[in-house]
């Protein structure tokens, strides 16, 4: 695949010459007609002087003849005391030679010069984008590290609590809490990995990620009622977003919802469409709306539309063309 870098080069260097190109012919035939016009000047001036003076100087591409000449290259323009002046055609051409190529040369240097200034901002700007690429995925991965460290800690401190008291219905919260937070951790580490690498945009089922994303989230959906029709729903969409999308919105239903969540994935004429739908455990134990934010930025992303719904139950909508 052709960097877009290299697109945008490309498109600039077309841009610069079709542009020159068009004003070449502008100028080009604005110095015809000037030329022309000169040459009508030059008949005129000479055939008057060589009336008065028959051996007036003329210029390289005029000359007197007794006889209009039968050369194509040449034709008579006046008459001339017992003779006629006579003039190179080619002149016209041969002056637009000359002029084009200077202006050519010219409007070459000026087209290396700007395509070398766009490709030096170019590799500038993408130099120092990938920098703060790699700047910010050494630090998400060093506080990863930090937090993986973190959770091997609580790991041993929950086997340690389960060794000394026994099994209880507080620690089996604690156990459920931190599996919650060790797959999330885990997503969260897939994702910073993700930073920097070339995303390659393909045909996405929503159905097949809708149940690989569930297949890892599955602990939290224990107790509830699940509603699942699931659909074939094609997107064009990186493999990767489709599924942090996914994983948002199904994290956040499975996890604030009381007992019951309705799963749906299709296409309903060109629209191809996600839908969940969560009854409210509390309002108090809401989430901030973070994941939400972050399904609406992928989903904006992709020229998608979600929207929401309250009334009862909180439900969220996806739609693609």
């Amino acid at each position: 695949m052709i960097k877009f870098e290299t697109k945008i080069i490309v498109a600039v260097s077309l841009f610069l010459a079709i542009g020159l190109s068009i004003l070449n012919g502008i100028n080009m035939t604005f110095f015809k007609l000037l030329i022309k016009e000169k040459l009508d000047t030059e008949i005129k001036l000479y055939s008057r002087v060589c009336k008065v003076n028959a051996n007036c100087k003329l210029p390289s591409y005029f000359y007197t003849s007794p006889v209009p000449s039968i050369d194509k290259s040449t034709k008579p323009v006046a008459k001339v005391n017992d003779g006629f002046l006579m003039v190179n055609v080619e002149h016209v051409n041969s002056e637009l030679k000359s002029i084009a190529a200077v202006i050519f040369i010219w409007e070459a240097i000026i087209l290396v010069v700007l395509v070398l200034i766009v490709v030096k901002a170019m590799n500038y700007y993408v130099k120092k984008e990938r920098n703060v690429k790699e700047f910010l995925r050494l630090l998400l991965l060093v506080l990863t590290h930090k937090l993986g460290n973190l959770l091997a800690i609580q790991r041993l401190n929950i086997d340690m609590i389960e060794s000394s008291c026994g099994k209880s219905d507080a620690l089996e919260r604690l156990k459920r809490g931190y599996s919650l937070l060790e797959s999330d951790f885990y997503f969260v580490l897939d994702s910073v990995k993700e930073i920097g690498k070339e995303r390659a945009i393909e045909n996405v089922n929503l159905k097949e990620v809708t149940e690989q994303v569930f297949s890892q989230i599955s602990p939290l959906a224990k107790g509830k009622k699940l509603d699942f029709k699931l659909e074939p729903a094609l997107v064009k969409m990186n493999g990767k977003d489709a599924e942090n999308l996914i994983y948002f919105l199904l994290e956040n239903a499975l996890k604030y919802s009381k007992s019951a969540v309705r799963i749906r994935t299709g296409k309903v004429g060109e629209t191809v469409y996600f839908a969940v739908c969560n009854d409210i455990a509390s309002r108090k134990e809401a989430g901030r709306g973070v994941g939400l934010e972050l399904a609406k930025f992928l989903t904006d992303k992709y020229r998608g539309r979600l929207r929401t719904k309250v009334n009862g139950n909180f439900c969220v909508f996806l739609g693609f063309r």
